[in-house]
């Protein structure tokens, strides 16, 4: 998979518009060696934080987090104690995936792949 690494931090709807106008997707990661793929490619510097495709669509807590296709992200791939009651998914420098508040880490870096 052709992963393209953005150099600096953007917010979700920027990591869209930045994939999109590449004919690529925020990543979308579906196995742990997904995860581990997207960290080795773009880097698993301390602070470097990446969005990802998957979300909660209706921002209800219950909710299930989905990839744009409709699909929903396998619950293997979140880190223990996740997920939280919170709306948009983020991949750590560990490989870890957790879900956050979007304002509260709303700047994160942009990897984008080719769409499936």
């Amino acid at each position: 998979n052709n992963i393209y690494c953005h150099p600096s931090e953007v917010t979700f709807i920027e990591a869209y518009n930045i994939c999109n106008s590449r004919n690529q997707v925020i990543v979308e990661p579906r196995t742990k060696q997904d995860l581990e793929m997207i960290v080795s490619t773009c880097g698993g510097y301390p602070r470097r934080w990446y969005h990802t495709g998957a979300r909660r669509y209706r921002f209800l807590p219950g909710e299930p987090f989905l990839y744009p296709d409709g699909t929903e992200l396998p619950s293997n791939l979140w880190s223990p104690g996740e997920p939280q009651d919170k709306d948009f998914t983020e991949i750590r420098p560990d490989n870890k995936l957790i879900n956050d508040i979007y304002f509260k880490r709303q700047y994160l870096y942009a990897a984008c792949m080719d769409k499936n």
